[in-house]
């Protein structure tokens, strides 16, 4: 099941790689002035300029409803890197627990750097630089639905649900935490 499961992953990966560097040729292209049709008759790729008009009141009416709704918007002051999520869980001043009894938490050691829950769920999971290994940046950043697809999607099953108190002190000891990936390579080549 799990090999399936990564071939699955595997072709997702790949299809979405190659989707993104068609739409950056796409891109780069109208950059150079080919017109729409070119770029749709050597790619493959329809071009639609309608979002980059300013006055798009499409964009306009989704920025105004997005304010309303949960949609998440990342703050760009917030270093993804260095924050830890468990300071942006919810609190229940009254009971001085946090609203949610359950945290989402990457565990980076066996995660494999494959982006799927970051796709995902992009106002939650990212990808750390240091070792390409995914991390919450934002407790419930996306909703339950969206988190639980990143989480389905995970090749690996590193992705948990964990109290406040153990995500607290998993983040804490990260920080000194050190992964070897050269001996992750080492041991998937032997096998």
């Amino acid at each position: 099941f799990l090999d399936v499961l990564q071939s699955i992953a595997a072709d997702e990966v790949e299809f979405m790689n190659s989707e993104n560097e068609r739409a950056y040729k796409a891109q780069e292209m109208a950059g150079w002035g080919f017109s729409s049709e070119a770029i749709e008759a050597a790619l493959g790729v329809a071009i639609d300029s309608t979002l980059e008009n300013e006055d798009n009141d499409i964009l306009t009416d989704f920025q105004e409803v997005s304010k309303e709704t949960e949609f998440v918007e990342l703050n760009p002051e917030i270093d993804m890197a260095t924050v830890e999520s468990h300071t942006t869980v919810e609190w229940d001043h009254e009971t001085n627990q946090p609203f949610r009894l359950q945290s989402v938490y990457v565990d980076e050691v066996t995660c494999i750097g494959c982006t799927m829950c970051a796709t995902a769920a992009m106002s939650t999971f990212f990808m750390e630089d240091e070792h390409g290994r995914a991390r919450v940046f934002q407790q419930w950043g996306d909703d339950d639905e969206t988190i639980q697809i990143a989480i389905d999607t995970c090749p690996v099953d590193c992705i948990h649900y964990i109290p406040y108190e153990e995500l607290m002190r998993l983040e804490i000891e990260r920080r000194e935490q050190n992964i070897n990936f050269k001996a992750r390579l080492v041991n998937q080549g032997s096998g």
